[in-house]
């Protein structure tokens, strides 16, 4: 945990924050971390973590169709459906969708 900010300093993690999201809005706009209408907290964490992971990997994300088509397939998985859309608190379903979704951004151009 970094509650205390131990880990990594405020400057950081904002800065991770804020390029994940910004890239994910740009790329996948006002509809990203919705399965139907309203946000999906499970994909949201997901997403989140996969995006920020392949982003801390160094290289810029330059190809948003990419990052589109690598969103839809991941959305389209049934295991990814499946450890968001009951018991998402389940360690094996948070695993699962993490792993996934670490796996599906890391295609990303």
């Amino acid at each position: 945990m970094n509650r205390d900010l131990r880990l990594h300093d405020e400057g950081t993690l904002r800065g991770a924050f804020e390029t994940t999201i910004g890239v994910i809005r740009k790329g996948l706009g006002p509809k990203a971390f919705r399965l139907k209408t309203a946000v999906n907290a499970a994909v949201l964490d997901a997403v989140m973590v996969g995006m920020s992971s392949r982003l801390a990997d160094g290289a810029p994300i330059t190809d948003f169709a990419s990052l589109k088509a690598a969103y839809d397939l991941l959305l389209a998985n049934h295991a990814f459906r499946t450890a968001t859309g009951r018991a998402t608190a389940d360690e094996e379903y948070v695993r699962t969708r993490v792993e996934l979704a670490v796996d599906a951004m890391r295609v990303v151009g």
